[in-house]
């Protein structure tokens, strides 16, 4: 090398290698980010996946499904040993008349015919007897989901 120019050269060299640093430290600090980034894509994925499999394991069964509305009420009736007084189908609802009854056991009962049924309520009123947690059931209305709504399939039961 020329004289003259070899502290230009060592400035040189020590720029190359300062530049080199940085870059390697600008792409470790990027790879880090980008692992932070995957590590918490991950997680989310593992959450999106744990709600489907509780909503998978929530649906109603296809047998359930395919049997009557009156027939899935009559035996779930019976299962909860409550009295029925009477029971009006129409197209796609019911209506009952139940024997008083602790509110929370109808509560009961009606969230699980949504959860395993796919039956929700359509309209309900009751009143309070003397009795404390006892209601008299004025208006029940039922009605089944369409297929449609509970598993996204465009099929109508």
């Amino acid at each position: 090398m020329i004289p003259h120019l070899r502290p230009y050269g060592t400035k040189l060299a020590f720029a190359c290698v300062a530049l080199l640093g940085l870059g390697l430290l600008v792409s470790f600090y990027y790879q880090q980010a980008q692992a932070r980034q995957a590590a918490a894509d991950l997680l989310e994925l593992q959450h999106h996946a744990q709600c489907l499999a509780r909503l998978q394991s929530a649906q109603p069964s296809v047998a359930s499904l395919s049997l009557p509305l009156t027939t899935v009420i009559e035996q779930s009736i019976l299962r909860h040993q409550f009295t029925l007084l009477s029971m009006q189908p129409e197209e796609d609802e019911i209506s009952l008349a139940l024997a008083p009854m602790p509110f929370d056991r109808l509560i009961v009962w009606l969230a699980e015919l949504q959860r395993e049924h796919a039956i929700r309520v359509q309209t309900l009123e009751v009143t309070p007897l003397s009795t404390p947690g006892a209601v008299h059931i004025e208006t029940l209305r039922l009605q089944r989901l369409f297929h449609a709504e509970v598993t996204g399939i465009p099929y109508v039961i």
